[in-house]
């Protein structure tokens, strides 16, 4: 028997870990599997004892499907070592492991929609950003850069920039600062994060505390048919953990 474990992050704040619950469990459910598990690389329930529960209930196959948007150290590293550990407890399980959202093209598109809820952002004299976490991996940030360039090639005619809230620069405040001096009329941030953290309030706070004018704020990621797409998507490219 067949099963998918899809994993996120985790919180301490546990509404937002039942909140990701929430928003997910409708995306799993259009998704046909004998067993379908969530679990959290930072909270409970661990990615451990949904790969226990998943052998008490039959499986023999297991799917685990990162919910993360970029392939930092806890999808290259920190959830891999975790299924090897369990790999190692079940000799005879197969386990298989998405990639995560990377720059899945409807990604992109749910990007753009986004940016679309802010009036007449289409012109040369807009500037865009879209700010993610930053990461100590340097696959990360090739991704990062990857999905920027796709990005501004669909928008055809905005210039769109990175920023990062850690670990890289330029930060949101200065991205910010340089694009105000610069001849940009308009600059609309976009959170490269789900809307079940705490980032996007983060985001506000700092464009709100610098006072920078011209600035509106794109909403965050929401689990909406481009999101639930990706992820099917993800589920049909995972391969076999060796």
């Amino acid at each position: 028997m067949r099963a998918i474990i899809y994993i996120g992050h985790g919180s301490r704040n546990d509404q937002r870990n039942q909140a990701f619950i929430n928003k997910i469990t409708p995306i799993i459910n259009n998704v046909s599997f004998p067993i379908q598990k969530i679990a959290f690389l930072e909270a409970k329930p661990s990615l451990m004892n949904k790969i226990d529960q998943c052998i008490l209930e039959g499986a023999t196959e297991i799917i685990v499907v990162p919910i993360f948007l970029l392939p930092g150290i806890h999808v290259n590293q920190d959830i891999p070592a975790i299924i090897n550990e369990k790999k190692t407890q079940y000799p005879s399980l197969t386990v298989y492991y998405a990639p995560p959202f990377n720059d899945a093209d409807d990604l992109i598109e749910d990007i753009t929609e986004r940016i679309a809820t802010i009036p007449k952002v289409i012109g040369e004299d807009k500037a865009i950003i879209v700010i993610s976490h930053g990461s100590r991996n340097t696959k990360a940030l090739v991704v990062f850069e990857r999905l920027i360039t796709k990005l501004q090639k669909h928008l055809h005619g905005n210039s769109v920039f990175p920023a990062y809230l850690k670990s890289q620069e330029p930060s949101l405040e200065q991205c910010l600062t340089d694009l105000e001096n610069g001849s940009y009329k308009d600059i609309i941030v976009v959170p490269h994060f789900f809307n079940t953290t705490m980032f996007p309030k983060k985001i506000e706070t700092i464009v709100g505390e610098a006072n920078f004018h011209h600035v509106a704020i794109a909403p965050a990621i929401e689990f909406n048919e481009k999101i639930e797409q990706v992820i099917k998507k993800q589920i049909a490219l995972a391969s076999k953990v060796q």
